[in-house]
């Protein structure tokens, strides 16, 4: 639990977070479950990212939450906010050099996969 996180350059990992923002950069497919107060900010070159609710309990959770400031009952995993567009003249990641386009968004999660995570 913290205030604001931000996840840059991460592939193929699974992130389980609450907080107040996250703002989520140039990451490939990764999911990731969300107790946020605010929108999932989107920003730069991302690719195949999925969103989910937030999917674990410990028995001192309510208290974290409390010491940053984070509302349990607020939750706005399922409302991604994309900004800014991806340059597809960057030769590293897009060589065929085609116009630029809005950047892409995240994925909701099949409800059929949810599952809790559990630390043993």
């Amino acid at each position: 639990c913290c205030q604001v996180i931000k996840v840059e350059h991460c592939e193929r990992v699974h992130i389980i977070a609450a907080a107040k923002r996250i703002c989520i950069a140039n990451c490939r497919e990764c999911i990731f479950y969300l107790g946020v107060n605010h929108q999932p900010l989107i920003v730069g070159d991302n690719h195949k990212l999925h969103i989910a609710p937030f999917n674990t309990y410990y028995p001192r959770l309510g208290e974290h939450l409390t010491q940053v400031g984070v509302d349990p009952s607020t939750n706005k995993w399922d409302q991604p906010f994309v900004l800014g567009v991806v340059d597809l003249h960057d030769s590293l990641s897009h060589p065929a050099g085609v116009s630029d386009v809005q950047a892409e968004s995240a994925t909701c999660v099949d409800p059929d996969l949810f599952t809790n995570f559990l630390d043993s």
